[in-house]
C-alpha cells in the first residue's frame, strides 16, 4: 500500500486523502497514518513545484555585465 501511495503523490503531490483512499480502496484514517509514518521515516521529505521552463521563460530578463566608463574619469 505504501508504495501505491508513493507513486500516485508522484504524478499529483495534490491529491487529497480522501482521492489516494478512493484510487487504493482504502480508508481515509488509514491512508492520513501511512503518509504520516511515510513522512515520518523520511520517504517523503517535502512538497515541491515543477515549473514550466517554457511558460516562464519570457518573464526573466538577462542583463550581461557591461564596463560602464565614467564620463568625468578624463577631466583631471
Amino acid at each position: 500500500m505504501d508504495t501505491g501511495i508513493l507513486n500516485l503523490l508522484q504524478i499529483d503531490g495534490e491529491l487529497t486523502y480522501k482521492e489516494i483512499s478512493g484510487k487504493l480502496k482504502r480508508s481515509k484514517s488509514t491512508i492520513v497514518e501511512r503518509i504520516k509514518n511515510l513522512k515520518d521515516a523520511g520517504y517523503i521529505e517535502k512538497k515541491v513545484a515543477i515549473i514550466n521552463i517554457q511558460k516562464i521563460r519570457n518573464i526573466f530578463t538577462a542583463f550581461s555585465p557591461r564596463s560602464v566608463k565614467k564620463p568625468w574619469s578624463g577631466l583631471y
